[in-house]
């Protein structure tokens, strides 16, 4: 598949500080790739670099098959757009104000395509309401719209569900699931909830102390979540103990036993439960979640 950004051993410091480490990083066309990490990970300091607003102090990038030291990089960044940290615009004007404005300095003015694309955002009847009254979820969107102006192939999201309400975040997500399904833009958006970002994503990667530890497809970290079966019961200890017995890996989550799904069968446990007179209050199972995974590759890193 062709690659719109291939980020090839970036690193960057700040006063010996390392900040980006060998940074290896590809998104292809058609990704809505998540850039997940804690702050100050080295999310936005990457973004900076791709959108040149940063150098890199050593290592190569390639946006649309162009490397970043070629000539031609600061024109194929156009078509590059985005928001890094929150949008910014005009508070006394309106969206279509802001809009045309915008247009009018990338030279793409065109009073039907501004107005499609309130439309498309969800903002088409705000009319002469001023940005400043905008609720945070609708500034996102008119950022977007702001962004859609120049036709990019790409658009970058830094944080973009910070602050928004879940029906914002809901907007937002299918927002950008339609740009990327029917339009076929690509996205890279940055964040450190992947509780919010695995609904959109197809492709992930995780960075941690300025490197990227793990990049990988969601369908294929999806094949291999485990299911866990959650068990409480009135004798804990002896629960445990009578598992362990048998060879099943078993840990106490909120005074619950769990246990892999795959370890064991239900009518077993039930059974092993009952012979030995211990009662079961609650038994349900639980679908491992792609935070789950994050998190646990996280800590897995620290303890390398």
């Amino acid at each position: 598949m062709e690659s719109i950004v291939v980020i090839s051993d970036i690193c960057k410091r700040y006063h010996k500080q390392e900040v980006l480490d060998h940074v290896d990083m590809t998104i292809s066309k058609g990704d809505i790739y998540g850039l997940v990490g804690k702050n100050g990970a080295g999310k936005t300091t990457l973004i900076k670099i791709l959108f040149g607003l940063s150098n890199p102090s050593s290592g190569r990038f390639f946006i649309c098959g162009i490397q970043n030291d070629d000539v031609q990089i600061r024109s194929i960044r156009e078509k590059m757009s985005g928001i890094v940290e929150q949008p910014a615009f005009y508070p006394y004007m309106s969206a279509y104000e802001n809009l045309k404005v915008h247009a009018i300095l990338c030279d793409v003015y065109d009073v039907q395509k501004i107005n499609r694309l309130l439309e498309l955002v969800g903002l088409k009847d705000t009319g002469r309401k001023k940005v400043r009254n905008f609720s945070l979820g609708m500034k996102q969107r008119l950022g977007i719209a702001r962004a859609l102006l120049t036709d990019p192939e790409l658009i970058v999201l830094d944080e973009p569900t910070n602050g928004l309400d879940p029906e914002g975040i809901i907007d937002l997500r299918d927002l950008i699931k339609t740009l990327n399904s029917k339009y076929g833009i690509t996205f890279l958006i940055c964040s450190h909830y992947m509780s919010e970002l695995e609904h959109v994503i197809n492709k992930v990667g995780i960075i941690k102390n300025g490197r990227l530890i793990k990049e990988e497809k969601i369908d294929k970290i999806r094949s291999g979540l485990i299911t866990t079966v959650h068990v409480k019961v009135d004798k804990i200890n002896e629960g445990i103990e009578l598992l362990k017995d048998r060879g099943i890996y078993v840990t106490l989550q909120d005074e619950e036993l769990c246990i892999n799904e795959s370890a064991i069968s239900i009518n077993e446990l039930m059974t092993i439960f009952s012979q030995n007179k211990i009662i079961v209050n609650d038994m349900y199972k639980k679908a491992g979640t792609l935070e789950q995974y994050v998190l646990k590759f996280i800590s897995e890193a620290d303890e390398k």
